[in-house]
């Protein structure tokens, strides 16, 4: 990720989504469903360089204490200079799981962060918060079924943007036909995107299927041949060499 100096930092770099609004979301569901607003969050963290901010302020406290110290002045009515909210945003980027692990307090931080941000770049206008973002849920039937015998995930790495719908009917369509080699299907669940830290590079597309696995006298009795592993590795190749996430 480019560094960006202070002073080449402009609006177009600050997310306008309400973070304390995507941590209350995330509460809720399994995983975050405003994927791509956390990857353009990280994004902005990472254009900061935090350890030449580190060698020139050696006595900078330690994660916990910092956010604390920041959070506080930010209550009181003290605006902290650019470098400072920088380096809090870098330091909640590696505390709290690349973002995705915020809780309310965090979120609000994060939004009282990028609110002073945006007015220092603009010349003190107030960030035009847009509501969470690009909302992409899961889709699917999320597999926690009692009774399962056999999970696995399995992922499509997607170039270019994916219509998720079309995708998770393919795979579906694909298991219905085909089937897994000694698994009855239960559940198939389509995760929320997985971003890197350009909301605009590769894009994960991560499943989640169970079900029941035969044992190994019923797979005898059936004369069911490979494994479930070949079948799902079949069938990726299949959908990857159909053209629909890109070369």
């Amino acid at each position: 990720m480019a560094m960006i100096l202070n002073k080449k930092l402009t609006s177009s770099n600050i997310p306008l989504h309400s973070y304390s609004g995507i941590a209350e979301s995330a509460d809720l569901v399994p995983y975050c469903e405003y994927p791509r607003s956390l990857a353009e969050l990280r994004q902005l963290a990472l254009t900061f360089d935090l350890d030449r901010y580190r060698e020139e302020n050696p006595d900078l406290p330690e994660t916990e204490p910092y956010l604390e110290q920041l959070r506080s002045e930010i209550d009181s009515g003290f605006v902290p200079e650019m470098s400072r909210l920088r380096a809090g945003l870098v330091l909640m980027h590696h505390w709290y799981g690349q973002f995705v692990s915020l809780g309310a307090e965090e979120g609000k931080l994060i939004d009282e962060i990028l609110d002073s941000l945006y007015r220092d770049v603009s010349g003190g206008s107030t960030r035009p918060v847009d509501g969470l973002g690009l909302h992409e849920p899961g889709i699917g039937y999320w597999p926690h079924g009692k009774g399962d015998t056999w999970h696995r995930r399995f992922v499509f790495e997607a170039t270019r943007p994916v219509d998720r719908q079309d995708l998770f009917s393919r795979v579906a369509g694909q298991l219905l036909k085909d089937g897994l080699s000694g698994v009855l299907i239960r559940g198939l669940y389509l995760q929320p995107p997985g971003y890197g830290d350009d909301p605009d590079g590769p894009v994960g597309h991560i499943f989640t299927a169970s079900g029941e696995q035969e044992t190994t006298d019923e797979r005898d009795r059936s004369g069911t041949e490979g494994t479930p592993e070949s079948s799902i590795e079949t069938m990726i190749r299949e959908i990857n060499s159909s053209g629909i996430l890109g070369g």
